[in-house]
């Protein structure tokens, strides 16, 4: 069975290295570019109408993607019948690490109550979908380089079961301090050559229509021998992230003629495997 696209958006940083991410990251504040913070705030108050004050960049990169794609749809999200679906393989690092320094490390910190309500799995799904009014179901998935994939079956479970007519349906990561934790979260060395990035990216799923922006042909979830990472049709320039099976279809669909199909392969270290196949619809988004 397939799934319609009705609009997608991401925001991706191009990729740094683990020097430069390091430069920008501390306990209190994670930036290491792609969409910068002035600007990300400004435009989350002009999608919701409210200045996020209780949001670090995390929950503001995934309120804000989701917003875009859920605004580019120009459909009317019916409140009990779509769904939030947030994908990630890190989490809300940027607010859980220093929470967790603080309850756990240096005695001389303070628990900051904000970043422990932020701390909180779900809560990046439920700022979208009070955000957008939203009463359906709303989840977190978190399943490393295959969180997408997981998300995904998810919601187009509850798509088949009649039980919505809509999905929101995303990934996000971030950069966490410090960049060697980070590095290591990915099972990397501390001198890996490789660069690092941040995303978010999002799509409005439902039943296949004539002028979605592209459809969900296939994904699959399952174990199969292989090297871990992720393995795709086309390379994009975003930096090692977990987001990525989230980015890449996202990224392709942006730029693909009508009928040009993408693939992702993503395999975490213990062989657990997702697979999507996106074909670029007529619509625009």
């Amino acid at each position: 069975m397939s799934w319609g696209i009705k609009s997608a958006h991401a925001f991706s940083s191009p990729g740094r290295t683990p020097a430069e991410c390091a430069a920008q990251t501390n306990l209190y504040e994670v930036d290491v570019g792609g969409v910068p913070g002035p600007k990300l705030d400004a435009r989350l108050v002009e999608l919701t109408g409210r200045r996020a004050r209780r949001m670090g960049r995390f929950m503001q990169l995934a309120v804000t993607g989701a917003v875009e794609a859920a605004k580019k749809s120009g459909l009317q999200l019916p409140p009990a019948r779509t769904g939030v679906f947030l994908a990630t393989g890190l989490g809300n690092i940027s607010d859980l690490f220093p929470f967790s320094h603080a309850v756990f490390g240096d005695p001389g910190f303070h628990v900051s109550a904000i970043q422990f309500a932020n701390s909180v799995g779900n809560a990046g799904a439920f700022h979208i979908a009070q955000a957008l009014g939203l009463n359906g179901p709303v989840l977190a998935v978190s399943q490393d380089e295959v969180s997408f994939e997981a998300a995904l079956l998810q919601a187009v479970t509850l798509l088949d079961g009649g039980d919505l007519d809509l999905a929101l349906v995303g990934a996000v990561d971030v950069v966490m301090p410090k960049v060697s934790d980070h590095l290591a979260r990915l099972g990397l060395p501390p001198d890996a050559p490789v660069k690092l990035g941040e995303g978010s990216a999002w799509w409005v799923l439902g039943p296949v229509g004539a002028d979605d922006h592209g459809v969900l042909e296939d994904v699959t979830l399952g174990f199969r021998s292989g090297p871990p990472g992720l393995f795709a049709t086309r390379d994009f320039e975003s930096g090692m992230n977990y987001a990525q099976s989230a980015l890449y279809p996202t990224l392709f669909l942006g730029t693909a003629a009508p009928g040009e199909t993408f693939e992702t392969t993503a395999r975490t270290r213990e062989g657990l495997t997702g697979f999507t196949r996106v074909v670029k619809g007529a619509g625009r988004s």
